[in-house]
């Protein structure tokens, strides 16, 4: 899993760079800039499966969402970050941290799960 996010400024990029190298958890530094450093890390995720199925019916239930089903994808922004499914991964802007991908990924999980739960009184779109 990769996670791509940025620091509004070079203070909060510290402290993260710090606790990555005390987790020994590998990274790098894609953007020098200070106060805007950018670090690569374990927002895409990999999953086991194939949600494609399911992506009309999401439309159908989330009114900020895009599904394309030339991609296919399905895309929504949570709060102020941008999510992208495809069958096999799901592609995260802006995480916070890496509980925050968790977090997400715990959302997403029970978002698709409910969805599949109900498709067959949900109306695909």
């Amino acid at each position: 899993m990769n996670i791509v996010t940025t620091f509004a400024n070079q203070g909060e990029f510290l402290k993260a760079k710090a606790l990555l190298e005390r987790g020994r958890t590998p990274f790098r530094v894609l953007s020098p800039e200070p106060g805007y450093a950018t670090i690569g890390t374990p927002a895409i995720a990999r999953i086991s499966g194939d949600l494609a199925e399911l992506f009309p019916y999401i439309n159908s239930v989330r009114s900020d969402g895009f599904f394309n089903k030339n991609g296919p994808t399905f895309s929504f922004m949570d709060r102020y970050r941008m999510i992208t499914v495809n069958a096999s991964r799901i592609a995260m802007a802006k995480v916070d941290d890496i509980v925050d991908v968790w977090r997400v990924l715990e959302d997403l999980r029970l978002m698709f799960n409910e969805c599949r739960l109900n498709r067959s009184s949900i109306e695909p779109s």
